[in-house]
């Protein structure tokens, strides 16, 4: 991961801290009175990086076993592995990863599941599939009729992931044709 130059910024997401209440919590639950939370906001294309920019380069540990391209999604996966968060460090990885275990089922596998199984294994919980029980579709493509396709993530660490209230996707209705071809994904954290 050294060879591939990326790298992570974290943002600080708000977070109200002014109540009492709120302040004790942070305090019992992470030790710290200070509320900071990390934020890294996700948007991987849909296309694979340019061989010409990478091929020179030592991409073993970055690169999907699956998938013969290397994707800025790798790239992030390889900057949060040297990362490393732990359980109790309260960070949150959302946005439009451009990947769907769903590919994998209709074609020939090409990494999608080997990604997302890479996430969890750094401690990442999707909190979509968590707080929903399966896979939810928040992507309709432009040959769709219909809502099919999970692109769209937000992953929490452990301890974020034990406040996690609720997470869901907007209505269809509401958003596709409209604003976008793919729904918000909402979750309610509380602690």
């Amino acid at each position: 991961p050294n060879q591939i130059p990326l790298s992570i910024r974290q943002i600080p997401a708000t977070h109200d801290c002014s109540s009492k209440s709120s302040l004790e919590s942070e305090r019992r639950a992470f030790g710290n009175p200070f509320c900071q939370h990390g934020l890294v906001a996700v948007y991987s294309p849909a296309w694979p990086l340019d061989r010409a920019l990478w091929t020179a380069e030592d991409s073993d540990g970055v690169k999907l076993d699956l998938n013969a391209d290397l994707w800025v999604a790798d790239l992030l996966h390889a900057a949060l592995k040297e990362w490393a968060p732990a359980p109790t460090d309260r960070l949150v990885v959302a946005g439009d990863f451009n990947l769907c275990e769903s590919f994998d089922w209709r074609r020939k596998p090409r990494g999608n599941l080997e990604y997302l199984t890479r996430l969890k294994s750094l401690g990442l919980i999707d909190a979509l599939r968590s707080s929903q029980g399966a896979l939810t579709p928040t992507f309709k493509g432009p040959r769709s009729s219909i809502v099919a396709n999970q692109l769209d993530y937000v992953f929490l660490t452990e301890i974020l992931s034990s406040f996690l209230r609720s997470c869901a996707v907007g209505t269809a209705e509401d958003v596709i044709g409209k604003l976008s071809d793919q729904l918000p994904v909402i979750a309610d954290i509380a602690g």
